[in-house]
């Protein structure tokens, strides 16, 4: 979409509008100030049709903001969606389910979900900060509990 490339986003009127596409194209074209905005609308607007968009721009995503950002919304939408909804496909969809799991409010699905696991790989630790450094150590406490 060249067209995306050219043009100078305004990333409030495009949520005003409720422009998913739009936002959801900044996702894989934009810098990473507008990557994290967009990421932000889409969760105030509660879109959770953009959860595998969100997904799949986190895969990618090498800014550690804009991918803890990603990773905020997701987790908001995940929380007002059906999950049939948004339910992503493939192994992005394992990966998903495993994810909810361990992190679940409720210890018995995280340790079964932990049982399966083998090893627990970390990478970039160090960029992990916040909220989102206290759920990965909940995440490390809860399947070092159940290993």
């Amino acid at each position: 979409m060249d067209a995306v490339k050219d043009f100078n986003f305004d990333i409030w009127r495009m949520q005003a509008q409720n422009n998913t596409r739009g936002l959801i194209e900044i996702l894989k074209t934009g810098t990473p100030d507008l990557r994290q905005r967009a990421a932000t609308a889409l969760r105030a607007m509660g879109v959770g049709s953009a959860i595998p968009a969100l997904q799949e721009s986190l895969l990618s995503e090498t800014d550690p903001t804009v991918r803890e950002t990603i990773m905020t919304a997701m987790e908001a939408l995940f929380e007002t969606t059906d999950p049939n909804e948004a339910a992503p496909k493939g192994k992005a969809r394992r990966i998903v389910d495993l994810i909810a799991r361990l992190n679940s409010h409720n210890a018995e699905h995280a340790v079964r979900a932990a049982q399966g696991l083998r090893y627990l790989v970390f990478d970039e630790l160090h960029t992990y900060r916040g909220r989102q450094g206290a759920d990965i150590a909940l995440l490390i406490r809860r399947c070092r509990q159940a290993f």
